[in-house]
């Protein structure tokens, strides 16, 4: 399965690719699920080259996409030479014109699964498998399409660009369970204003599994907006693992002083896949730095990606997690 994804620092190659094919996947055979969990670029960049390389899996997609007023959006955007090939937009076409590419059909077909809250996207049996979304709810989707819908051009004026949809709040989070061990991955979801919105909403669903999860993906990059104390108390162990990624495309860069603060006193096994950028490396003697400073005048520094890889047993579900890091990964 593959959730979300991002370019590795080729610009060019979505970085789930590169990490499959280096362990020996067969990635056009054995990946069985993709799923994109909202529309930010930073979680759907490259979506369209892994759905065309994995072309067996099965297509997931939030289900506040799933309206007329999207498909009235993207074909708008088609249609003008002003098409933004960065934004959302442009990667979700792209999307759905790798899925289409499949069908023999001249039918436009979509997505094969439009995920919404308490619902099982994936099951497998001996051992025992499943994915289960938990969000988006009812009411952030009705929301989306009322949103969707105000970026649509009226009859007198053509749009020549789209502004950014903040789509937080329509994110896929997922329960991922392994016979025994459960993992929770919060995509961007946010927090929501009242019991129908975000995690809120997840909190209190009557229907949700009642298993704690000993692994956390923090949504949005560790963000307070995104940050519940009753998911900590009820949707996990005490102390658990914890993983996250940093944001530093904006003017505030995630996640803050505050926002590690708070995580590590949830936990004391915090993980995030690069360090944030107001973190100092550990210091180093004046002439090292000077030689460096002076060596590197003027070049431009080429980042590595890091990325977290969490192994453990099925067989023993009391069995510690393996936390190996790659590239600039780090633990907080």
């Amino acid at each position: 399965m593959v959730v979300d994804s991002l370019l590795a620092d080729d610009k060019s190659t979505p970085i789930a690719l590169k990490y499959l094919s280096d362990i020996k996947v067969d990635i056009a055979v054995q990946v069985e699920l993709i799923l994109l969990t909202h529309w930010d670029l930073d979680h759907c960049r490259g979506a369209a080259e892994i759905v065309r390389q994995a072309n067996s899996a099965k297509v997931a997609c939030s289900s506040a996409l799933q309206c007329e007023e999207f498909c009235q959006l993207i074909a708008e955007a088609r249609s003008q030479r002003y098409w933004q090939s960065e934004h959302e937009l442009g990667e979700f076409a792209s999307v759905l014109d790798a899925i289409n590419s499949r069908s023999s059909g001249k039918k436009s077909v979509g997505p094969d699964i439009w995920a919404c809250h308490d619902q099982d996207l994936f099951r497998r049996e001996s051992p025992t498998v499943t994915v289960r979304a938990l969000s988006p709810s009812s009411a952030a989707q009705t929301c989306a399409r009322a949103e969707l819908a105000q970026l649509l051009p009226d009859a007198e004026h053509a749009r020549r660009s789209f502004r950014r949809i903040h789509s937080n709040e329509t994110s896929v989070a997922l329960l991922l369970q392994f016979s025994h061990r459960y993992f929770l991955l919060g995509a961007d979801l946010e927090k929501g204003a009242d019991d129908a919105y975000g995690w809120r909403a997840v909190v209190a669903s009557k229907v949700r599994p009642q298993v704690p999860a000993e692994l956390f993906k923090v949504p949005h990059h560790g963000g307070e907006s995104a940050h519940l104390d009753s998911v900590w108390d009820k949707l996990l162990i005490r102390q658990p693992y914890a993983v996250l990624t940093t944001f530093s495309a904006g003017k505030y860069p995630l996640p803050s002083k505050s926002d590690i603060r708070r995580l590590k006193s949830k936990s004391k096994r915090v993980y995030c896949t690069s360090r944030p950028n107001w973190i100092l490396p550990p210091p180093r003697k004046k002439l090292l730095e000077d030689i460096i400073r002076h060596t590197l005048l003027n070049r431009r520094v080429v980042s590595r990606v890091g990325h977290i890889r969490i192994r453990g047993s099925i067989a023993d579900p009391d069995a510690p997690l393996r936390i190996d890091r790659f590239g600039s990964a780090c633990s907080l």
